[in-house]
């Protein structure tokens, strides 16, 4: 029999510097073993791989080079691929995906790809230097019903015109091809051309097989039924009209994830509550499978918009939700600035947003805080302003973050710079402007560093100044200043509260109806919370260490004249 191609899908390591590669060393990224199972199913003769270059363990068989990265070349010796996939989402991502298609561009020709195909919303929206380093192919937008017949159309070096929604060379012309209106009917305003699902075809999309991922250990299973979003926040690349799948697919992943040994799920919908009548649909129907067959141990995380506590049928979903095991809620709070929510677009309650958060709270939800520092607001906009009728300095600023943040005591943080992501409103008013820092290198776009020019009378240094320091506020309170005392300070929190667990859950058995598993949850929230603060106080540590190489890179680059 004659043996099948292979298919290699490569989620490339974000940035060494990128806190996020922390979380992403136990997870993955769903898309890459979206358009691998889409190829997979639907083409006989095909194997498919997934490998995360964020995740990617040594004793799981990984051939890995000095920098802790997979050995492309060592692989293909090992494991020929005839197609290679490459996602080039994030934008801290890029240097390491043009690295890789390098690599496989000039490999020896017995080694070489017949082709390579680079998607996700960065390459999509900027297709050239991916094409220029040796990409065969970009796809434009959600590549799951494009992505068997241009690999089958690759493999067997037949004619691309055919195929919407794909970038490629043709001579020496980068050639792109158009979208059928049952793609285009399905775009956003202003996003016409790029690929996605329709509405109709969301529940044929296979269930994503975490079956063909290799070399990773994945605690956190991502799981998904919304597409899009109906939000228009202008700092947001999600742009696409919101899709959904039914509620049974969703609760089809979770179980299957659950059969397979793991318990914490994230569901990555940009709003999990996008489609209301869906959202409380698939609670239900989890809520009942877990009572049915006696289910415990599930830690489910999803995204909301903090507004959804002020929904007509809150009390209900909100209990659903704790029922099901829902225990971390992530919301984007952005900014306590009216203006600058108002500039963002922000669909946002200013006025609520304490009121909507004491509501989270009340149900025993752990609020994940996600907030952008630095916002910068289009010219002919409101600007903050303070009491005396002048605009905001950085440092005043700073101080309404720090004091709504207090007000709201979220149990994490998450405080990012502004970064102006391509394909964003915001990124084409900055550009044109010239306000977008290009000699600041792609691996700095993670939200921790700064990489456009601030409003007039914000300097960079400060708002990179001030952004780190609210986190190290959060993190370490009064002794901030002291990096390797607040660490300590963590240490002896951590053992504080596993010493004390055994007594606060005897203490809680008679207050829970001698139920064990529900007078162990609060304490089992506290030791999470704890050891997390550990944990963000050791990154802020390690960042704090790698920051001066990059400030001096910021003063320089400022320093330069614009063109």
């Amino acid at each position: 029999m004659k043996p099948k191609q292979l298919f290699r899908v490569i989620d490339p390591g974000y940035g060494k510097r990128n806190i996020f590669r922390f979380i992403a060393r136990i997870t993955m990224s769903l898309g890459p073993v979206a358009v691998a199972t889409a190829a997979h199913r639907f083409i006989p003769w095909l194997a498919a791989e997934v490998i995360s270059e964020n995740n990617c363990r040594k004793n799981r068989g990984a051939p890995l080079d000095e920098n802790g990265l997979i050995d492309h070349l060592s692989l293909q010796q090992t494991s020929r691929a005839t197609v290679i996939g490459i996602s080039a989402s994030i934008t801290n991502a890029v240097p390491r995906a043009l690295a890789i298609i390098e690599t496989y561009a000039h490999l020896p020709a017995e080694l070489r790809p017949k082709a390579i195909i680079v998607g996700g919303w960065h390459a999509g929206d900027d297709p050239e230097p991916f094409l220029r380093a040796g990409a065969t192919v970009v796809v434009h937008g959600e590549a799951d019903l494009v992505i068997a017949p241009l690999v089958a159309a690759l493999c067997h070096g037949q004619d691309l015109a055919e195929i919407p929604g794909i970038s490629y060379w043709l001579g020496e012309t980068i050639v792109r091809n158009g979208i059928p209106n049952d793609f285009d009917r399905n775009c956003a305003p202003g996003q016409q051309g790029f690929l996605v699902v329709p509405q109709e075809q969301m529940d044929s999309l296979p269930e994503p097989d975490f079956g063909l991922v290799r070399f990773a250990t994945i605690k956190v299973l991502p799981v998904s039924r919304t597409r899009g979003c109906s939000g228009r926040c202008k700092f947001c690349r999600v742009k696409g009209v919101a899709r959904h799948q039914s509620p049974e697919k969703l609760v089809a992943q979770i179980q299957s994830g659950f059969s397979r040994g793991i318990r914490r799920f994230f569901v990555v919908d940009d709003r999990a509550e996008e489609d209301f009548d869906g959202f409380s649909r698939w609670l239900t129907l989890l809520d009942e499978w877990v009572e049915a067959r006696h289910i415990k141990g599930l830690d489910i995380s999803t995204q909301h918009r903090l507004s959804l506590a002020g929904h007509p049928r809150a009390d209900e979903v909100l209990s659903l939700m704790r029922r099901v095991g829902v225990s971390t809620v992530c919301i984007g709070f952005e900014s306590p600035i009216k203006e600058e929510l108002e500039a963002m677009a922000k669909p946002t309650k200013q006025s609520m947003m304490l009121e909507w958060t004491k509501a989270w709270k009340r149900y025993g939800f752990l609020v994940h805080c996600m907030m952008i520092f630095g916002y910068p607001i289009r010219p002919g906009q409101p600007q903050p302003r303070n009491s005396r009728g002048e605009v905001l300095t950085t440092a005043e600023r700073a101080e309404i973050f720090w004091q709504f943040i207090k007000r709201v005591n979220p149990a994490y943080l998450q405080l990012l710079i502004y970064s102006p992501i391509i394909g964003t409103d915001d990124y084409q008013w900055l550009e044109a402007e010239k306000r977008v820092l290009h000699d600041i290198p792609y691996e700095f776009h993670d939200g921790l560093h700064v990489c456009y020019v601030p409003d007039p009378g914000t300097t960079p240094d400060e708002v990179q100044h001030e952004a780190v320091t609210l986190s190290r506020k959060f993190y370490a309170r009064r002794v901030w200043r002291f990096q390797w005392l607040a660490l300590a300070a963590h240490c002896l929190k951590v053992g504080t509260v596993v010493c004390s667990m055994p007594l606060i859950w005897a203490a809680l058995m008679p207050l829970k109806g001698w139920q064990a598993r529900l007078a162990w949850q609060w304490p089992k929230e506290k030791f999470r919370v704890s050891i997390t603060h550990w944990g963000a106080q050791l990154i802020i540590v390690r960042f704090l260490a790698s920051l001066p190489p990059f400030a001096r890179l910021l003063s320089s680059v400022t320093k330069r004249p614009t063109t």
